[in-house]
C-alpha cells in the first residue's frame, strides 16, 4: 500500500514539473513576441528643429513606420552577467526577480517557430560564426539584431524581469533591463530603463 502512494505521489510531482515548464516555455514566447514587436519595429524619424518646416510628411513617416523588418535573433536565450542595483522604485517583487535573473544560468536554445510577431517581421537566427568574423554583419543583411537574457519569473507567472539588446549595425546599439507584469492573460511592459548605448 505504501508503495501505491510513492507512485502516485511521484506521478502528480512529475506531471506539477511538466506542466510548469510548458507554462514557462508559454510565457517565455509571449514575452519575447511582445518584445520583438516593440523592438524591430522601425526607427520614427525625429521631429524638425524648432521653427523649421517638417523633413517628412505624416504619409511619410506612416510609410516609414508600416515597412518590413528583416530581424535577426541570437540563437540562445543567455544569462544576464551585468548585475544590477535594488531600486526600491522597482518594488520588493522586481527587485527580488532582479536578483534572482544574475543566478539564471542555463542557456536556452530559440524555437523561432514559437514566436509570434506581425507579418511585416521577417525572423532568422543569425549566424554567430558571420556575426564574430564581420562586424558589418548586421548592416549588410538585417535591420535590427535582438538579444534576450533568461527571463526572472514570478512562482505565478504574472511578473517577470529580463534584460534585452538591440543592435542596428556597428556601433549602433543598446541594452535595456525590462520589467513586465501579466494582468487579464496578456504580459504588458511595467517598465524598462537603459544601462547601456553604443
Amino acid at each position: 500500500m505504501k508503495n501505491v502512494f510513492l507512485i502516485i505521489g511521484g506521478l502528480f510531482f512529475l506531471n506539477s514539473c511538466q506542466f510548469n515548464e510548458k507554462e514557462k516555455e508559454k510565457n517565455t514566447y509571449e514575452i519575447i513576441s511582445l518584445l520583438i514587436d516593440k523592438a524591430g519595429r522601425p526607427i520614427k524619424p525625429p521631429p524638425p528643429p524648432e521653427g523649421q518646416e517638417p523633413f517628412f510628411t505624416t504619409n511619410q513617416i506612416d510609410s516609414i513606420m508600416k515597412q518590413s523588418q528583416d530581424v535577426a535573433l541570437f540563437p540562445v536565450l543567455e544569462q544576464e552577467k551585468k548585475r544590477f542595483v535594488k531600486d526600491d522604485s522597482y518594488g520588493e517583487e522586481f527587485n527580488n526577480l532582479l536578483k534572482k535573473l544574475a543566478t539564471l544560468n542555463d542557456e536556452v536554445l530559440i524555437d523561432i517557430s514559437k514566436i509570434e510577431v506581425p507579418k511585416a517581421f521577417k525572423l532568422d537566427i543569425v549566424d554567430t560564426l558571420l556575426l564574430k568574423s564581420d562586424k558589418r554583419h548586421i548592416n549588410k543583411n538585417y535591420d535590427i539584431l535582438i538579444y534576450f537574457s533568461n527571463i526572472s519569473f514570478s512562482d505565478n507567472y504574472t511578473k517577470a524581469v529580463l534584460s534585452i539588446g538591440t543592435t542596428r549595425g556597428y556601433l549602433n546599439g543598446s541594452s535595456a533591463i525590462v520589467f513586465l507584469e501579466k494582468k487579464d492573460g496578456v504580459w504588458k511592459i511595467v517598465y524598462s530603463k537603459e544601462y547601456e548605448i553604443s
